[in-house]
């Protein structure tokens, strides 16, 4: 992923644990209200259910990767931006919102 300067993730918490890196960049990561300096080859391990978010306070772009346990996202996808992972988490909440409808909503939606 790559933020802008200023940019951040969004604050999240998420079900499963989660390795980020930092590749390109600094700035800071908070972690349960508690922040971190992070710079290139900087290791953030995020566990289960702890609340987090990582702020780009570089010039430049920050360029990071991230490692669910277990896999959140299926094999080879790849979001460039975060504008790019926002389009996909929102594409999936639709998704998952026609799953969860109850047979008759979703009869009528596709007749629609």
């Amino acid at each position: 992923m790559s933020l802008k300067p200023g940019e951040d993730i969004g604050e999240e918490v998420h079900k499963l644990d989660q390795f980020l890196g930092v590749e390109k960049g600094k700035g800071k990561a908070v972690l349960d209200g508690v922040e971190h300096r992070i710079k290139p080859g900087v290791a953030i391990l995020v566990p289960a259910g702890t609340r987090h978010n990582l702020i780009n306070g570089s010039s430049g772009r920050m360029k990071l990767y991230t490692l669910y346990a277990p896999p959140h996202h299926r094999d080879g996808i790849v979001h460039a931006t975060k504008a790019d992972a926002e389009a996909a988490q929102r594409a999936l909440r639709r998704e998952d919102d026609r799953i969860d409808q109850p047979a008759s909503r979703l009869a009528l939606a596709r007749l629609r």
